[in-house]
């Protein structure tokens, strides 16, 4: 994994826009101002992804198939929820930071269930004020994001899933830790079985088809 010496924003992104996809670069000693520098340059691309931990500062840039299994999953969410009459609000890959902490992340999707409703009509969200997203997911198909995983606890997100490339794990934060479990908190009866069998159904069947297939499993589940 390539590394830098401590450096400004415009020698990262320098760098950033000659990364390979699926390739991951690592800055030791980065300040927090030049992070949110380095931010503002890279406003709106989806790629490379960022992440920020206390000085140390991981740059991704995802695959297209990295894209393709964050796409599917999201599927799968929306089918649940909707076939629950769940709240939910995605976020996709939205940056989440705090200042006060030194840390900051994206994840490959995002969302708020439980607290939607306090979201939801806000142009912009401050975890010094708002709550963290329910709920973020993890596609592990270029780097390791158990790392993510303690910028996400200082952060307070409830719930984190992976997938690790074999498979599918859920955490939760039990007084500042995650522990795996096999059933979702955010997502109620939704469970690491679920949704391997899920994505499973996807290697065989058109997406859009399968997501009907999903509806009519999850009200059945429900009934």
């Amino acid at each position: 994994m390539p590394t830098m010496t401590p450096t400004t924003h415009l020698d990262v992104l320098d760098a950033a826009e000659h990364m390979p996809l699926g390739s991951v670069l690592v800055v030791n000693d980065f300040s927090w101002d030049e992070y949110e520098l380095l931010m503002q340059d890279l406003d709106g691309r989806r790629n490379p992804r960022l992440s920020y931990d206390c000085g140390r500062l991981e740059v991704v840039s995802t695959s297209s198939r990295h894209e393709q299994y964050a796409w599917l999953i999201d599927k799968v969410i929306c089918a649940y929820c909707e076939s629950c009459d769940s709240m939910l609000s995605g976020y996709g890959h939205a940056t989440w930071k705090s200042k006060p902490v030194a840390k900051g992340a994206e994840g490959d999707l995002s969302y708020y269930t439980e607290n939607a409703s306090r979201v939801m009509q806000k142009e912009q969200i401050n975890l010094e004020s708002d709550p963290p997203p329910d709920l973020v997911v993890e596609v592990d198909l270029t780097t390791d994001s158990m790392k993510k995983l303690s910028i996400y606890a200082g952060l307070g997100v409830p719930e984190v899933w992976r997938w690790d490339g074999q498979a599918y794990h859920f955490y939760e934060l039990t007084d500042g830790r995650y522990t795996e479990t096999a059933d979702s908190r955010c997502l109620p009866d939704f469970t690491v079985s679920l949704l391997t069998g899920a994505m499973e159904t996807f290697r065989t069947i058109d997406p859009i088809e399968a997501v009907k297939t999903f509806r009519r499993q999850f009200k059945n589940l429900k009934k």
